[in-house]
């Protein structure tokens, strides 16, 4: 069962440290410790969303996962796009997890 825009947003925000922001309105971007881990893509403002994009995932990982047999999954630059309508809560969810877990490490130097 598809995941709507709301729950999307409950279950990024769940996560500790977590930030959420709408640059200029556009949409929803959730970010931990100044950085984006996730947002949500609308096809026009003030239309439901869609899609969300995954940062944080690695090169690899995100290749593995646009060539699997995930539906609605595409590479756009460094992040994973995925269709809302594709996936169930439980791949969003480990999905988010993933991200967050790797987007909230301390950046090298």
């Amino acid at each position: 069962m598809a995941i709507t825009e709301e729950q999307f947003r409950k279950y990024a925000l769940a996560f500790p440290g977590v930030q959420e922001r709408s640059p200029e309105g556009q949409f929803p971007e959730f970010r931990v410790n100044g950085r984006i881990f996730a947002s949500m893509k609308r096809p026009r403002p003030k239309r439901p969303a869609d899609g969300a994009y995954f940062w944080g995932l690695g090169e690899a990982r995100i290749q593995a996962l646009a060539s699997s047999r995930l539906r609605g999954t595409s590479i756009a630059g460094n992040t994973l796009r995925v269709e809302l309508a594709a996936l169930s809560a439980a791949s969003v969810k480990k999905l988010l997890a993933e991200a967050h877990a790797n987007t909230s490490k301390p950046r090298k130097r």
